[in-house]
């Protein structure tokens, strides 16, 4: 199981549980028909999709029919004016178009891992007869940028 989805030979499956009838089901995704199914345990659920999607493969293929649902690669995207508007002015700056962005959005989406890390660089002050004071500034995480130690780091009085 992956992220709440049942994969079995590239066919996906997503997962719901009935509390009034004590059970867990789950229907086939991103195919051409429904298919739903049920089980009392998870070990029954993922077995039962299994032969499922084996079924579903060999009645397809018996009958001449593609099982994928075909994407159109196109969907409506809803952002808000606002949002809409600085997007549009960035690609416009940096001579992109709105679905250039869109797409890299998405591929960084699909494509990157789940955790993301903020890392700051934290800086403590004390003055002789004062409070400390603590400043925080983000490190530059693009990466075109080299990153080079201050020279206290390099004097060794971090």
């Amino acid at each position: 199981m992956k992220n709440k989805l049942l994969e079995y030979k590239g066919y996906f499956a997503s997962i719901n549980v009935s509390i009034e009838d004590e059970c867990v089901f789950g229907k086939v995704e991103f195919i051409n028909d429904s298919i739903v199914f049920g089980a009392d345990t998870i070990p029954e659920l993922k077995a039962t999709f299994e032969s499922e999607v084996d079924e579903y493969l060999a009645f397809c293929a018996e009958v001449g029919k593609e099982p994928d649902k075909t994407m159109t690669g196109t969907f409506n995207v809803r952002v808000g004016e606002e949002l809409h508007k600085q997007a549009l002015i960035r690609a416009k700056t940096d001579k992109v178009s709105l679905n250039e962005i869109v797409k890299k959005a998405i591929d960084q989406y699909v494509n990157s891992p789940t955790e993301i890390h903020n890392h700051v660089s934290l800086s403590v002050h004390k003055h002789e007869g004062s409070e400390p004071v603590v400043t925080t500034q983000p490190f530059n995480t693009s990466s075109a940028f080299k990153w080079s130690p201050n020279p206290e780091v390099i004097d060794g009085c971090h």
